[in-house]
């Protein structure tokens, strides 16, 4: 399969450094900005960019690792858009996780049967239903899955 192939030769770009270009995928954020955490470097993903080197390293880098998978060009930036946009989140998400609350998080969700209970929400009510007892989540891992599949969305 022409599109699997060229899935995993931008897979295989994405887990590696080329000529000074940030690594893509979960350490782009660590590597963009040297020396400052991953909230500075979500900070600094998030406005324009400046035109220069830099940019265009990474420009270039994301459109070469995409060529394999016969997009245009076009294609080939909004994917990478796509890419940044939901490691941003991941990132994001993984921080706000690790600052919340115990106790109003524990609230949330001491108050999630009854609002379950109204029968506004009934698809998200069967998913709790089947759900069972909350899981221990490997982050790694998650973040590899959900990128695989934001992947396989990109490669017709």
């Amino acid at each position: 399969m022409a599109a699997a192939s060229a899935l995993t030769g931008f897979q295989s770009a994405m887990a590696r450094s080329q000529a000074g270009i940030p690594e893509v995928g979960a350490n782009t954020l660590d590597s963009m900005v040297t020396g400052k955490t991953r909230t500075d470097a979500c900070d600094a993903a998030s406005h324009v960019q400046p035109v220069g080197p830099p940019l265009l390293a990474v420009l270039e880098f994301a459109l070469g690792a995409l060529e394999p998978a016969g997009l245009s060009a076009q294609d080939r930036l909004e994917g990478f858009a796509i890419i940044n946009g939901a490691v941003l989140n991941f990132v994001r998400t993984e921080l706000a996780s690790q600052a919340a609350n115990p106790a109003a998080q524990a609230g949330q969700f001491a108050r999630l049967p009854e609002l379950l209970a109204t029968g506004r929400y009934p698809r998200f009510a069967a998913v709790m239903a089947q759900g069972g007892q909350p899981e221990t989540i490997d982050l790694g891992a998650y973040f590899d899955r959900l990128l695989d599949k934001l992947l396989d969305g990109l490669v017709p």
